[in-house]
Order: C-alpha cells, then sequence, then structure tokens
C-alpha cells in the first residue's frame, strides 16, 4: 500500500483529471440481478433496469466512466467488503481511478440490535475502506445505504455518519438513501421502488441510476446534511437523524405542515412535491403585510444544556420584492430566546445553509424559527433538519473530524 495523502493533498491528483476505470464494491445491490461476478467480460450484458445499482449508474456514465468489475458479494457486511477491497476491487485500478463503495445495508440488524456498538463498527470498517483507497491513490465514493423496511430506524440513523466521514476525508457523497426514502413513511422504500423492502427493483434502479450517472462524471465532495426524515415529536435523544418534527413538510393540513405552529400575520401557506436534490416536500409561505414568524417547530429536546453543538440545515428560496424590514432563520434556546442563524437578513434567492449553535448552560428546549419583517413576498423552504453533533460524535467520531462550533 502506498502512502496515505492527507485530503486536500489529494484534490489536485484526482478532481483535476478525468477518472477512466472503476470498481463498484458492495453488497447483493450492488452485485444485482444479472448474476454477472468476478472479472465481468460480458458487461455488456447488462441492462439498466436488471443490474445491480450503482452498476447501472456506471453503465450510464460513459463513454469517460469505464466499468472494468463488479465486486458485489450478496450478503456481505462492512467487515467482510474491509476484508476483500484490495483482492476485489483496488488491485483493479489505477492512481487516478474510482472505487464506488456501497457498504452498510447488512449491517442494519447489529445496529437494531445495539446502536451504539453496530455503528461504532460499522463506520471503522467505512473509514478503513476509505483510507485504504486514499493510501492506494484511488478515489472512494461513498454511497449512503438504502432504505431497509426491516430496519428503518437504523438505516435513517446511519445517514448522518456517511455525510460526517466524507466531509472529514474530502471525499464525494452520493445520497441514495434521499432518492429512494419516502418521508411520509418514516423511511420505507418509496412505493414501487422495491419488491421485498431491502433491493431495489427495476423502478427504482431507474430512478436511482442515472441520477448516479451524472454525480460520477462530475465527482465533487458532499453538501451539508439536510435529512429526508424527521422523527416524531414526543421522545427524542439527541441521537436522530433529524430532531425536528417533520422536517421535511412531508404532510400538512389545509397547507401548514403538520407539527409547525400556526403562522401570524397576513398571508398564506401552500405544500408542493419538493425538486430533487431536496426532498419531502417544499413549504412556501407568501407573506402579505405585517412582521410575523411563519414556521416554528415543536420543542425538541434530549441535550446537555452548555455542552452540546447543534447543527441546524436546510434551504429557504426568498423572493421578496422590495426589503424594508428584514427575516430571521435559526434556533431559538428556551427560556432566554437566545437566537442562533441567520439574523436581520435581506437577501434573495437559495440559501442552501448549515449553522453551528451551541447550547446555553439554562436551556431547557430548542425550537426552529423563521421570522419576517413584513415585506410582501415568499419564502420557500426545504428539509429543515437539527442534528445534535455533540451526541453523534460522543457514538463514534471520524479521524480528521470537521470541527463545527
Amino acid at each position: 500500500m502506498g502512502q496515505i495523502i492527507v485530503p486536500k493533498a489529494i484534490n489536485a491528483l484526482l478532481y483535476g483529471q478525468r477518472p477512466r476505470n472503476v470498481v463498484p464494491i458492495g453488497t447483493s445491490v450492488t452485485l444485482g440481478s444479472d448474476g454477472l461476478g468476478g472479472v465481468n467480460l460480458n458487461l455488456t450484458q447488462y441492462s439498466p433496469g436488471a443490474s445491480g445499482f450503482p452498476t447501472s449508474g456506471l453503465l450510464l456514465a460513459g463513454p469517460f466512466i469505464k466499468l472494468i468489475r463488479n465486486a458485489g458479494v450478496a450478503g456481505n457486511t462492512s467487515a467482510q467488503i474491509l476484508a476483500r477491497i484490495y483482492t476485489d476491487a483496488l488491485r483493479y485500478l489505477q492512481q487516478g481511478d474510482i472505487c464506488v463503495l456501497e457498504i452498510g445495508v447488512n449491517d442494519l440488524p447489529a445496529i437494531n440490535a445495539n446502536p451504539t456498538s453496530g455503528i461504532q463498527a460499522l463506520m471503522a470498517n467505512v473509514q478503513a475502506c476509505i483510507v485504504a483507497c486514499l493510501g492506494a491513490g484511488i478515489l472512494p465514493v461513498l454511497l449512503t445505504p438504502l432504505p431497509n423496511n426491516g430496519f428503518p430506524v437504523a438505516a435513517k440513523i446511519v445517514q448522518w455518519y456517511y455525510y460526517d466521514v466524507a466531509r472529514s476525508w474530502n471525499i464525494p457523497l452520493f445520497d441514495s438513501y434521499r432518492l429512494a426514502a419516502d418521508p411520509a413513511t418514516a423511511g420505507n422504500w418509496i412505493a414501487g421502488y422495491s419488491a421485498d423492502g431491502t433491493h431495489p427493483q427495476r423502478a427504482g434502479i431507474q430512478a436511482l441510476s442515472p441520477t448516479l450517472a451524472t454525480f460520477i462524471k462530475n465527482v465533487s465532495s458532499p453538501i451539508p446534511y439536510k435529512a429526508v426524515i424527521s422523527e416524531p415529536a414526543a421522545g427524542t435523544t439527541g441521537l436522530e437523524a433529524n430532531m425536528l418534527r417533520n422536517g421535511s413538510f412531508a404532510f400538512s393540513a389545509a397547507g401548514m405542515p403538520t407539527g409547525w405552529g400556526a403562522p401570524g400575520g397576513v398571508g398564506s401557506n401552500a405544500v408542493a412535491p419538493a425538486v430533487q436534490p431536496y426532498s419531502g416536500q417544499t413549504y412556501t409561505r407568501t407573506v402579505t403585510s405585517g412582521a410575523q414568524y411563519f414556521l416554528q417547530s415543536d420543542l425538541a429536546q434530549g441535550f446537555t444544556a452548555g455542552q452540546d453543538i447543534f447543527l441546524f440545515s436546510g434551504a429557504m428560496t426568498p423572493n421578496v420584492a422590495a426589503f424594508v424590514g428584514s427575516y430571521q432563520l435559526g434556533l431559538f434556546g428556551v427560556p432566554d430566546n437566545q437566537f442562533g442563524g441567520l439574523q436581520n437578513a435581506t437577501q434573495n434567492g437559495l440559501i442552501d445553509f448549515a449553522f453551528p449553535i451551541i447550547s446555553q448552560p439554562n436551556w431547557t428546549q430548542i425550537y426552529c424559527n423563521v421570522f419576517s419583517g413584513g415585506d410582501a413576498g415568499t419564502y420557500a423552504c426545504n428539509n429543515f433538519t437539527i442534528v445534535n453533533v455533540t451526541k453523534l460524535r460522543g457514538v463514534w467520531s471520524p479521524q480528521n473530524a470537521e470541527i463545527i462550533y
């Protein structure tokens, strides 16, 4: 194995050229229903609707992406994938090539039985696979584990850890979970995408593959985490993928997302299906007049006052004709209503935000609040997410953990 190159130094080596050869390594999700393993000299036999994911996405990514081997093995855990990453993947690649890492779906039963030890084992193996690739001069592309109807909570909770390790090593991450999970079912597959609740069937592969093909041709580092799934109103512990209830606005009554406070002032509410890369629904508040809050969440609990770091992320697109007042977007700490986030803002256009917020010693609760100064216009919101970075990293933290404060 060659010398491990630190993440920033590897950028010039790998991102500056068009990779040629690609090997995806993973589970039955990679192997696919066509059953072509090994060297796969007959890759042309694959059909994009029947082959494994991500294999079919790589086939669609040509002509500069050359799939040379399918290293998927049904039933493999992360430990088994790590054990064979050299013999089944890296030995076939040269410096500047790509190894797609589809890892984790078969670790979900262990995470379901014991979240702490299960997450620690999985993420240590994922990170070791990343290090093995980088040490060989190979660009790892990490995929988030797909939904699993048998273990929806376990499949949901690991998503943030994949973003964390990818950002820490500055490698590309493709969020396959976001494309396949249905927020309205709290994490099961989108209807029709999977026949058994574990593997994608033809409709699911046809939905996932073109997006992966585009991504692999334009590899880039991951964006801030935005959860596709939100938590129920009660019982948050801080270890959730999203502490907010209905942060994807996936269900509503009369245009107002369920679980959010009724807005003040004059205006109207609407929800519509979100457009990728966002999921669930887009909630839009049309402000007619009057200073008002228009999104106020249930109170999120499950943190240690004065110690925990939260990361509040999502997207908001204001479209205001003329700013006389301003708007605010952020978290409030109870009881003193200390604010963290975007204040006194007067900008239009997409705000793809990620605000770190440190809990204060006297806080007992926190909540999300979006406030308008009353200028007429619209505010479109997507995928509001609160994660407790301190608690999540207390279970497992990447070797090069990005400092968030």
